[in-house]
């Protein structure tokens, strides 16, 4: 051979050829060409969206579209596909990342899609405090308003003051509930209930029994052992004859020990205890039969009403 060539580096193209020539010392010669030659060394192109820089309720999706123009994309499914977000559920965060993707061409060049950071996911509901401490309220005494605070820590609360409030009507006696909604700015909701309680307008014992003294120490009605003792007590209206609690008035047995006394200056009628409500005076009235052996000791009559509230009355009984 006197000669063959030239040597061909072939840049990036389609459909390319090269022709080599050879020629041996007599003066012969030849060549040949070879055709169809692909050469792709670029990446496939990608372009992705980016976090848009508001909050989100759920996982967020960011499109992507993927070409080469030389040798082609391996995978007609990456022309177009999402990066998304996995953040758990009852969760909050300002750092969100997409997964990632590989996209080849049919030269098997890649390019790598994602991850998309900093993006706002916000899976969590707001968070109460605890419950206000309120009441217990008094029957009759209009709307208690109760407020309760709630909070938010990724998109924030749906408006710009996070107290929340509701009111406890205090028309009937017993728990009341309040219940506070609070949303956040992606519409996660969640709420809470708070119970409150009504007490009956009780307002202590009138005469001819008295209450505790100015230090607040109990007095001791001296009575008359067996006698009717007349215990009157007003509940602001008539609220029926089922004020009392199942099984109350009760007594029992207390130290005849006391920093002030006082004589009961009235005592009723009957062999029975009894108990009425008197319109007039707008007062109920317990007619409480004491018994003749408790002369000579103390006592302490215990009311409960059907509101679960106590109230305590001490007496000191003489023959």
């Amino acid at each position: 051979m006197a000669s063959c060539g030239p040597d061909e580096t072939l840049a990036e193209g389609a459909n390319q050829s090269s022709t080599g020539n050879a020629t041996d010392n007599a003066g012969n010669t030849a060549s040949d060409t070879v055709s169809n030659i692909d050469i792709d060394k670029t990446n496939p192109n990608v372009n992705c969206g980016s976090a848009d820089g508001n909050w989100h309720a759920s996982d967020v999706s960011i499109a992507c579209t993927a070409s080469d123009v030389l040798s082609g994309l391996a995978a007609s499914g990456d022309a177009n596909f999402n990066l998304t977000t996995s953040v758990a559920t009852g969760t909050e965060t300002s750092t969100a990342s997409t997964n990632s993707r590989n996209v080849l061409d049919n030269a098997d060049n890649s390019t790598t899609a994602g991850p998309i950071t900093g993006i706002k996911v916000d899976k969590k509901a707001p968070t109460f405090d605890a419950c206000p401490t309120a009441g217990p309220f008094t029957q009759g005494s209009g709307l208690h308003s109760v407020s309760i605070n709630a909070n938010d820590g990724g998109s924030g609360m749906d408006n710009t003051n996070s107290t929340l409030s509701g009111d406890v009507d205090s028309g009937i006696i017993g728990a009341k509930s309040v219940t506070f909604t609070a949303k956040d700015n992606v519409g996660n909701t969640d709420t809470k209930v708070c119970s409150y309680d009504v007490d009956y307008n009780f307002s202590g014992f009138f005469q001819p029994v008295d209450n505790k003294d100015t230090s607040g120490n109990y007095i001791l009605n001296k009575a008359k052992a067996g006698s009717v003792v007349p215990v009157k007590f007003s509940l602001g209206s008539d609220q029926g004859l089922n004020v009392l609690a199942s099984g109350y008035p009760q007594t029992a047995s207390i130290p005849c020990t006391a920093s002030s006394s006082d004589a009961v200056e009235e005592y009723g009628t009957g062999n029975v205890s009894s108990f009425k409500y008197d319109p007039v005076a707008n007062q109920y009235i317990y007619n409480w039969k004491t018994d003749t052996k408790w002369a000579g000791t103390c006592r302490q009559l215990v009311v409960k009403l059907a509101d679960d509230t106590y109230h305590r009355a001490n007496f000191n009984f003489f023959k």
